[in-house]
């Protein structure tokens, strides 16, 4: 209490040239961010009190390619779901939605 809080923060980025970016060195796409985000401000984490959470996780640990479960943890299908077309069927068909179970590189086929 009675305290200032000082702080400093300094972004800067540059670039590597290359001979394809002569004449114009394009800086698209480009951005710098801060996150102020609080540290030890709750004992624990808010999230766990959530009444709408879903657990999901591997079927087989050993063989991820399995396919993933969802467990509810009492929660009727009208809480904590995207639109009523079946999440658990949306999962079961591509289970690397929600979880990386397949060794491929991008989500969708």
């Amino acid at each position: 209490m009675g305290q200032d809080l000082v702080f400093w923060l300094t972004l800067g980025n540059h670039q590597i040239a290359h001979t394809e970016d002569l004449p114009m060195m394009s800086t698209t796409g480009n951005h710098m961010a801060a996150w102020f985000l609080p540290h030890n401000f709750f004992k624990h984490s808010p999230s766990m009190a959530s009444r709408d959470a879903i657990h999901v996780s591997y079927k087989n640990q050993e063989d991820p390619a399995d396919g993933v479960k969802l467990e509810r943890n009492g929660n009727s299908r009208d809480q904590c779901v995207i639109p009523r077309s079946s999440l658990e069927e949306d999962i079961e068909e591509n289970p690397d939605l929600v979880l990386q179970s397949r060794k491929r590189q991008f989500i969708y086929p």
